[in-house]
């Protein structure tokens, strides 16, 4: 390795060099279908990837009291919400409806910038 040259090593740099779309038209039949498949194959272990990564992503948001805590999915629905025993004694109706409707705000901006941020890595791993 020198210095104005770092070596790279890696599933990249294994066997032959991968057609591009710049000389797809210079490919045999054969060739031609394989690259395309490959491409396919590709692309959907991408996707999936992609899928279980925004799956995994969601926000849980405790009460600074202790009282009450809910978790929201990746695509700001509810998934849990968890009340204290003693939650009846401690505050009203309203005061419990007031409480919860922050929690779920705060929950969804934090939702809202985990996307952004997720789609934003996402869209620079793509290959143009």
């Amino acid at each position: 390795m020198t210095a104005d040259r770092p070596m790279v090593s890696g599933p990249g740099n294994a066997g032959p060099p991968r057609p591009t779309a710049a000389n797809f038209y210079d490919l045999g039949d054969a060739e031609k279908v394989k690259f395309s498949e490959n491409e396919t194959a590709a692309t959907l272990a991408h996707l999936d990837k992609l899928l279980r990564d925004l799956d995994e992503l969601g926000a849980a948001v405790d009460d600074p009291d202790g009282l009450v805590s809910l978790s929201l999915g990746f695509d700001g629905h509810l998934v849990e919400i968890r009340l204290a025993d003693a939650i009846g004694k401690v505050m009203t109706n309203i005061e419990l409806e007031n409480r919860l409707n922050r929690l779920f705000a705060a929950g969804t901006e934090g939702v809202t910038g985990l996307r952004a941020e997720f789609w934003e890595e996402a869209a620079g791993d793509i290959d143009l």
